[in-house]
């Protein structure tokens, strides 16, 4: 019991540095971005960078082989292992990144737009940078070295934003979301080799890279069918309907995305290691999970449905007047984010129990919903991909739930028992943000807090009325 108890302070303290790594990197980065979108560029500015940023993920996802994963989670690692990942990932990234260069004119010349080339040919460098660094961030995270790599993303991340602003400034205009990526990336490397001593030997040893291999590709498949669903959104509309509207599109995920790496990627960081260490006991994995999905459920999901109530005065106030044709793409996806936050650790969980090729399973099943939806709703415009994201997130909760019964033995019906007590509390406060009037005279920006204000009492008190033991459950949890 002592074991298991320090095993979860170990947990919790290590949740606490990922929370502070990821408002590190993403809240400063998400500012830095606020910043760009509303005083220097516009939505083909963005557009280019998230049409190339696609093609770097796919090449980020494919040269890794999932070896960092691996290194996370094999119980048994020697420094061959890790010089074997290093050096295999770092050849592949380079070999990539000549490959992306090479292309760039292809793809400028499908998208119609020149200026995507050169774009994408100085973030294909960004590849060198980031995998020179992999296998140390993936050691950091092994270890429960959080508080580690949320400096380096404090540090990187105010130095890079320093830059980008700089770059936008002197006229530099889509280049200051180059120089913000490139500059972060590279001072994030450095910080990894600084804070993890290890070092990579001059040899290949090809035994323990076949050891490692299996977990590997499997993670590796995971992230190439996961990519092409979340990316065809992307492409379709970058390809197709119009830079400027995936600019509009890229600029909502940002927002979005931002919320959920700050909320949600806390837990999943730490939700691989933690799980892997208790993969052997399914009944400590399932109380873990239950715990990890009431917080999301109590404290994350809320959070998603009032930026859906009131992106109107989001992207009026913080984005600025070029901004407006924003609200309704940005309800819909915090609508779709708000249902994936609750899930949003089964596939560590599924990799860490030694299901992995269940969830290349899942993976696969999910970016085919994906692809099929996107598709479907592109005959209707922005609005139709948008609505798209949320049907297919609808249809993959069905399919997890029925993952979850499977493999760890958690019924529907218990996790319908979780979601009563916030699900009240949400609809307590969705009626009264809605139905509160604004008054005369009011400026938007303090009709926007006053609303965020009575919407979290008003959540609060309903959920502390019907669920106050549950919470106190939690609250007991963690504090142990």
């Amino acid at each position: 019991m002592t074991a298991h108890v320090s095993q979860g302070k170990r947990a919790v303290h290590a949740g606490l540095w990922a929370s502070l790594q990821n408002v590190a990197r993403e809240g400063i980065g998400f500012l830095i971005f606020l910043i760009l979108a509303r005083y220097f560029l516009d939505d083909k500015d963005f557009g280019i960078v998230a049409l190339a940023n696609s093609f770097v993920m796919f090449a980020q996802i494919v040269g890794q082989f999932g070896l960092g994963t691996a290194l996370i989670r094999e119980r048994n690692i020697t420094d061959r292992h890790k010089t074997a990942c290093f050096w295999v990932s770092l050849g592949f990234a380079t070999l990539l990144a000549i490959l992306l260069i090479a292309l760039s004119g292809l793809f400028a010349h499908w998208s119609g737009e020149p200026r995507l080339a050169p774009v994408l040919q100085a973030l294909s460098l960004g590849l060198v940078l980031t995998f020179a660094g992999s296998v140390h961030a993936a050691l950091l995270q092994r270890s429960f070295g959080f508080k580690a790599l949320a400096i380096r993303s404090l540090i990187a991340g105010v130095l890079g934003g320093v830059v980008a602003i700089v770059t936008a400034l002197l006229g530099g205009g889509v280049w200051s979301l180059v120089a913000l990526s490139l500059v972060t990336t590279a001072i994030s490397t450095v910080l990894l080799w600084w804070s993890m001593p290890w070092r990579p030997t001059f040899e290949l040893p090809i035994a323990e890279l076949k050891e490692l291999l299996p977990t590997g590709l499997r993670i590796t498949g995971i992230g190439i069918v996961r990519y092409i669903g979340d990316s065809a959104d992307r492409f379709i509309v970058g390809f197709f309907i119009g830079i400027a509207d995936l600019g509009l599109l890229y600029v909502s995920q940002r927002i979005v995305k931002a919320m959920q790496t700050v909320l949600t990627q806390s837990i999943n960081a730490v939700a691989l290691p933690v799980f892997s260490e208790m993969q052997t006991d399914i009944a400590r994995v399932r109380s873990a999970y239950l715990v990890a999905f009431k917080v999301c459920l109590v404290v994350i999901v809320p959070l998603f449905i009032g930026l859906a109530l009131i992106s109107q005065q989001v992207a009026g106030v913080i984005l600025g007047p070029r901004w407006l044709d924003l609200p309704l793409l940005l309800s819909i996806l915090a609508l779709a984010a708000a249902l994936s936050a609750p899930l949003f650790f089964n596939q560590p969980l599924l990799i860490a129990i030694g299901r992995s090729q269940q969830a290349l399973q899942i993976a696969t099943i999910g970016s085919g919903v994906q692809i099929l939806c996107v598709v479907i709703g592109a005959s209707f415009g922005l609005v139709g991909i948008a609505l798209a994201l949320l049907a297919r997130q609808i249809i993959m909760n069905g399919v997890w739930a029925w993952v979850l019964k499977r493999e760890i033995g958690l019924s529907p019906q218990t996790l319908m028992l979780v979601l009563k007590g916030p699900l009240f509390g949400i609809a307590v406060m969705s009626a009264v943000v809605l139905l509160v009037p604004k008054f005369t005279g009011w400026p938007e920006g303090i009709y926007m807090l006053f609303r965020i204000a009575l919407g979290a009492f008003s959540y609060l008190a309903a959920l502390w009325l019907l669920d106050r033991p549950a919470i106190e459950k939690i609250y007991r949890t963690l504090k142990r």
